[in-house]
């Protein structure tokens, strides 16, 4: 049995080189000898990484199958296509949130969350057709753009994590919650008719800004960040 002369790490008999820091085994009691098999394999393949793309088009193909059956079964009660539009809408979000981006190589956030929420509005737009109404542009656009900037500001201040500490984050996070809840209720109160008052949405905006405020104020307290970050290991 050898050992290691720099770290002392017990050697095998088939080590050449110390495996743990690298220097060359000397033994003159006991030669080193390449092993008729040796401990660990000398030709390996390395995994080929997955075609995405063709990952997301074989997944596509099988959405058209629900698809077909769904409108042959529409056709074939109503004698039209009507309800089943509904089914080709939501797949076709399915496929443009989850498997349009798998044909890129980088995940491009803003263009991603753009082309989501436009092919929402299209589903809203197509719901609208088939059901009647007046409430696309009064209602839907607003909030969709309001839900495209709040979902865009929650990935630009999480995906720069060193830009800002976690505390601010979380403040300017719950600070527009509460902003995107008083936007949805004007929103309502446009489209209805009634007064510009906040009725509910100061429920979210009041608690949010105050919590906002409090992470604010923590974040500013240099002893307190410190024991924070050393009990949940955050920066």
């Amino acid at each position: 049995m050898s050992y290691c002369v720099n770290c002392g790490v017990e050697l095998a008999e088939t080590e050449k080189k110390c495996p743990l820091c690298d220097t060359e085994v000397i033994n003159p009691h006991s030669p080193w000898k390449e092993p008729e098999d040796p401990p660990f394999p000398t030709n390996y393949e390395v995994a080929k990484p997955v075609n995405r793309g063709k990952v997301a088009t074989f997944i596509a193909i099988l959405l058209l199958i629900p698809i077909f059956v769904t409108m042959l079964s529409n056709l074939i009660a109503n004698g039209k296509i009507s309800w089943s539009l509904y089914v080709v809408g939501a797949l076709t979000l399915v496929f443009v949130a989850f498997l349009f981006p798998m044909y890129f190589r980088k995940f491009h956030t803003a263009l991603f969350i753009f082309i989501d929420y436009l092919a929402l509005f299209g589903y809203l737009a197509l719901i609208q057709f088939l059901a009647g109404g007046r409430w696309l542009i009064t209602i839907g656009l607003p909030l969709c753009i309001a839900s495209c900037g709040f979902t865009w500001l929650f990935f630009a201040l999480f995906r720069h994590p060193k830009r800002t500490t976690i505390l601010v984050r979380i403040a300017i996070l719950l600070f527009s919650l509460g902003v995107y809840s008083m936007v949805i209720e004007l929103t309502l109160c446009e489209h209805f008719g009634t007064p510009f008052m906040l009725q509910w949405s100061y429920y979210v905006l009041i608690p949010c800004a105050t919590l906002s405020l409090a992470l604010l104020y923590l974040d500013s307290r240099k002893d307190v960040k410190e024991a924070l970050r050393k009990r949940t290991f955050l920066k």
